[in-house]
């Protein structure tokens, strides 16, 4: 049975369909009465995952590894390991799961890898409902020392907004004094800026000015939390701190991208140029995750 079709507003950039129609609706109607709760439902909305069922044919896919839940900033992560050999670390993006990294998974195995799959917090099988940029970086905090414990050196592949994240919790670490060092990272569609994620979820919901300045406003509240900017929360700002632990970042990007646009790309090369690139072209945003010669990429950036 397929699951029901649900609101993506952060990186759809399809046709809104009717449940993204009844959510600009509900936030004109609250709005009109009450700016104050429309900001705080808009608030709630972006940091709150779409969580979807698990269907049985999904299933497969976590029952062909072992499955442990492990305690990560106080939400229950389920975590697939399979495979024998270097391990790599699969984080994937927002509104997905485990299973959006299959191909991957599945290539990295055949090649004499141990893959590690986690469902991110308030996604797939883990638990919770609303999590920030910056909650997620603790809670990926504690899942590299996790790793780092158990398997000592790590490869990293993320994917989307989890790579964002995944880079942030590298950062924090560093500025406690922390120093997890992944042998590589590659990180497929890669959003750099805070503009590349809250400019389409204002654009979906047809935010007014008002309603997007006061998102803003809370969302740098989120990241002051941790002593940095909202821009500070993104790669753009901060990646010259891993950048001098030597941590090889290879990114991949595809032109046709209309969710994370090539600009993120190409605005961290012109800060970075040290970055290995590849560019690729028809992909977009979601066929790059499974594209054979986008995994084949990530397999020579694996034994480089």
């Amino acid at each position: 049975m397929k699951n029901k079709q649900k609101a993506n507003m952060h990186t759809s950039i399809d046709k809104p369909n009717f449940m993204v129609k009844m959510v600009r609706l509900t936030i004109k109607i609250v709005n009109f009465f009450s700016s104050k709760l429309a900001l705080r439902l808009v608030t709630k909305l972006f940091c709150k995952p779409i969580k979807k069922n698990i269907s049985s044919y999904q299933e497969k896919f976590y029952n062909s590894g072992l499955n442990t839940i492990i305690d990560l900033n106080g939400y229950k992560v389920n975590v697939l390991e399979k495979g024998q050999g270097q391990p790599v670390l699969l984080i994937h993006g927002w509104n997905n799961n485990a299973f959006n990294m299959r191909h991957i998974a599945k290539e990295l195995v055949s090649n004499g890898y141990k893959v590690i799959v986690p469902d991110l917090p308030c996604h797939g099988k883990s638990s919770g409902r609303f999590i920030n940029q910056i909650q997620m970086g603790f809670a990926l905090q504690e899942l590299f020392v996790h790793i780092e414990k158990k398997y000592g050196n790590f490869n990293l592949v993320t994917y989307s907004w989890g790579g964002t994240v995944s880079l942030l919790a590298l950062d924090q670490l560093q500025q406690k004094g922390i120093s997890i060092k992944p042998k590589s990272i590659t990180s497929l569609a890669l959003p750099t800026y805070p503009g590349a994620i809250t400019d389409l979820f204002c654009k979906m919901l047809q935010l007014s000015p008002k309603l997007q300045k006061g998102l803003l406003d809370n969302l740098e509240a989120m990241a002051n939390t941790d002593n940095r900017s909202l821009k500070e929360a993104f790669p753009l700002s901060f990646y010259e701190n891993i950048e001098k632990a030597q941590v090889k970042l290879t990114i991949v990007h595809d032109t046709d991208d209309r969710a994370i646009v090539i600009d993120n790309c190409e605005k961290f090369l012109s800060k970075y140029p040290e970055t290995e690139c590849v560019v690729t072209e028809g992909l977009g945003h979601l066929k790059i995750v499974k594209c054979p010669n986008v995994i084949n990429n990530v397999l020579t950036s694996l034994s480089a």
